[in-house]
């Protein structure tokens, strides 16, 4: 917990500022030895912090960030740099008022005797579960500045593989929302005061033209309703997926997809795999690798499955029979794990493994990508065609009452 202090020092200057301890008691301790006579001492609870825990996309600091931070904190430490030193450098000099906080949070723990994995696991929005645990892993060795920079590559292939996906679906999704534009604007906006007219020159309205205003009716008098309907069940959705058993089907559901389940699943298991290569490589044992790794993946299903290993691997059956008899690890993955095993290099073949997941996934993005750009250019061409042939038909068929 934080403290804030106000004490004067031995030449009766006065101090103000934060520390870290368990309690008061703590507190009062660390303070007294840093030479510190003790006026003032109360629970520190800012008001952006506090805030920032309510509403976690308040200063939300991104991978990218921590990558930055990852590769800096590594060339400072290689340097000689004290790890509070170092901190405050990077604190002063990031542009990410989130992480700026945080950092400084980090620092305060530091100077009030916790290790640096610690003071790092008490910020788990902005670092992820296996950060903290491979730093204590370098702390251990002495290897601290090698550590990070294997984290920071880990992250920043999991930061571009995410950023692809995005920059993939960017040109569908504008597409999307645009044709709903148009057909919102068409039969709100255009279409009802050109029926109108039809109607009054006593022109039978065709059935195209029928149908589509009936549906902009519809719309004009039960969008609330509509509009209600989707919320709901796009709340309903997402809170059933916060428990764990509709968390465990929604993933099921997404992973038997045809087309994406098995893009899904590859792309889950190029990280679960990468991240079992970067912890084998700074020398975790098998247990708290597939525990860590268990911690990190995000699929339910894989989860369970690295569940099911770890508890065979404590068991002694070792890593690649436990996975075989889980269809959610696919043959190279089962494979390379028993050559891993004989080999004796599971951090080389993990990494081949999620190599060549990585490339599948975006051969497989790419291809769906191709797919779903022209057939969503072809469904906006054939709702934008209904609309204007159910407007054309009726002119026609008023110029025929004219004559």
């Amino acid at each position: 917990m934080n403290y804030q202090y106000v004490a004067y020092t031995q030449d009766l200057k006065l101090s103000k500022g934060r520390v870290s301890a368990t309690d008061e008691k703590a507190a009062n301790q660390t303070l007294a030895k840093r030479g510190y006579n003790l006026l003032s001492l109360k629970p520190d609870l800012p008001l952006f912090l506090s805030l920032r825990k309510a509403l976690p996309f308040v200063s939300k600091v991104g991978p990218a960030d921590i990558v930055s931070f990852s590769r800096q904190m590594a060339l400072l430490l290689q340097s000689g740099i004290s790890i509070t030193r170092a901190l405050d450098l990077l604190s002063r000099q990031t542009t990410s008022k989130g992480l700026r906080d945080t950092l400084k949070q980090v620092s305060s723990d530091i100077h009030g005797g916790a290790p640096l994995s610690t003071a790092l696991s008490r910020h788990p929005r902005v670092f992820p579960a296996i950060y903290p645990k491979l730093v204590a892993v370098g702390e251990q060795t002495g290897g601290l500045d090698g550590i990070l920079r294997q984290l920071a590559d880990y992250l920043e292939r999991q930061y571009i593989a995410i950023s692809k996906v995005k920059m993939a679906l960017a040109y569908p999704t504008l597409v999307l929302i645009l044709g709903i534009v148009i057909v919102l604007v068409l039969t709100t906006v255009a279409l009802p005061p050109i029926v109108g007219l039809f109607e009054n020159f006593g022109a039978n309205l065709p059935i195209p033209t029928r149908i589509l205003m009936a549906f902009a009716q519809f719309q004009r008098h039960y969008w609330m309703w509509v509009l209600l309907g989707i919320l709901l069940l796009v709340t309903g959705t997402v809170l059933y997926g916060r428990t764990a058993g509709g968390k465990h089907r929604l993933d099921k559901l997404l992973i038997g997809l045809p087309l994406v389940g098995r893009l899904i699943l590859l792309s889950e298991l190029g990280r679960c795999s990468r991240c079992m290569a970067l912890m084998f490589h700074a020398g975790v044992p098998v247990h708290g690798v597939l525990a860590l790794a268990t911690q990190a993946s995000s699929n339910q299903v894989v989860r369970q499955g690295l569940e099911e290993v770890g508890r065979a691997v404590v068991k002694g059956e070792g890593l690649s029979l436990p996975m075989s008899r889980n269809a959610v690890f696919l043959p190279l993955m089962v494979e390379m794990a028993k050559v891993g095993e004989e080999t004796g290099n599971p951090d080389e073949t993990f990494q081949t493994v999620a190599e060549d997941y990585e490339m599948e996934v975006e051969d497989r993005t790419r291809r769906l990508i191709g797919l779903i750009e022209p057939a969503m250019t072809l469904a906006m061409g054939v709702m934008v065609g209904f609309i204007a042939l159910s407007i054309f038909m009726p002119i026609y068929g008023m110029l025929g009452v004219l004559r």
